[in-house]
């Protein structure tokens, strides 16, 4: 992505235009939590559900 110079001017292997300019993170993290009285299907639904539960809240 830092490639360029006088020679390649876009940048090395860069002839469309379009290197870096669709790159997107992908944020992949992990969360585990155990209930004693509950059991969580951490597969279904959203993968938010995961990392936000407001029913566990403590107010």
């Amino acid at each position: 992505l830092l490639s360029r110079t006088a020679q390649f001017p876009d940048g090395l292997a860069n002839s469309s235009g379009h290197l870096g300019k669709h790159v997107m993170a992908h944020m992949m993290a992990r969360l585990l939590v155990t209930f004693d009285d509950r059991h969580m299907n951490v597969y279904m639904g959203p993968s938010a559900q995961k990392h936000t539960i407001d029913d566990f809240n403590a107010d």
